[in-house]
């Protein structure tokens, strides 16, 4: 066994949903065929399906209600029988090879990232939201997606909504052009709460436990630009904010240096929401 593997083993131990026994290390990689927990794996579902209903009592939004479908390749539905999807947040291993990433690099990112922390739930449909932030543009960026989610909420709130000749809603930053399906839209929409002096966005971020994406002004950190104390301290300086200039092609962690950068802030984050998201689990989150 590698040091890397005696490492990864002496790790504080949360369940992994690449593996029925939930232990998952590095050397799995090589050994087991890779499926994907987010098409295969009803546990994660049961998992995110215990926090959202945990979120949605506890913050009192009009969500809607959901239940599990226990298919081979489960998924929740509501009342009107739309469906949603777990999805990793964790580095795109797709994106991980076009910046020369190993096959060991990418197994050590799989033993933290997918994790409960390193999952989202997204409505699923032909070109959703979640479809679409694999894009060209976005790389499977999860720090990118919450901006143009936020960018999204601002554009709404003041009434500055534009859409195509498919009445789609359209999103503009300065380099992407992200179109939000309306089934999108409606459930981005829930998570309004007139009752509370919080922000559209921040209900969103507070309800997923998204917090350490943002700073303590609910501003979107750039996991590419921050260092490391930043993270972890949330106190990022404007420079290292996302903005639209994030999306140009040079600021696409297309090297093995940036994109590794990259993953350990993405670490550090999924690792504290995994332990917020366990704790919720295991009924003792306050």
């Amino acid at each position: 066994m590698s040091e890397d593997d005696m490492a990864d083993r002496q790790q504080p131990v949360y369940w992994n949903y690449l593996s029925q026994t939930g232990q998952f290390y590095s050397c799995d990689y090589f050994c087991t065929p890779y499926r994907d927990p987010d098409t295969y794996n009803p546990k994660l579902y049961k998992d995110i399906l215990q926090v959202y209903n945990h979120r949605r009592k506890t913050m009192k939004l009009d969500l809607p209600k959901l239940s599990l479908s226990e298919t081979n390749k489960p998924y929740l539905k509501d009342d009107n029988k739309k469906r949603y999807s777990t999805d990793g947040i964790g580095p795109s291993r797709h994106y991980a090879e076009q910046a020369s990433l190993t096959y060991c690099d990418v197994a050590k990112f799989l033993t933290w990232s997918r994790t409960i922390g390193g999952h989202m739930l997204w409505p699923r449909h032909p070109g959703s939201i979640n479809t679409r932030r694999g894009n060209i543009a976005l790389r499977d960026r999860i720090d990118l997606a919450l901006y143009e989610i936020k960018e999204f909420m601002n554009l709404y709130l003041h009434n500055n909504l534009k859409k195509d000749d498919k009445g789609r809603t359209i999103v503009f930053s300065t380099h992407l052009r992200c179109i939000i399906q309306n089934e999108d839209e409606d459930w981005l929409k829930r998570f309004q709460n007139p009752k509370s002096s919080q922000s559209w966005f921040q209900n969103f971020i507070d309800f997923w436990k998204l917090e350490d994406f943002v700073t303590k002004n609910y501003e979107v950190m750039s996991l590419e630009k921050c260092d490391i104390e930043e993270i972890r301290k949330r106190t990022c300086c404007q420079e290292h904010l996302v903005n639209p200039d994030s999306y140009g092609k040079g600021n696409r962690i297309g090297n093995r240096t940036n994109f590794l950068h990259y993953s350990e802030n993405l670490k550090i984050i999924i690792t504290k929401r995994t332990q917020k998201l366990n704790a919720i689990l295991n009924d003792k989150y306050e």
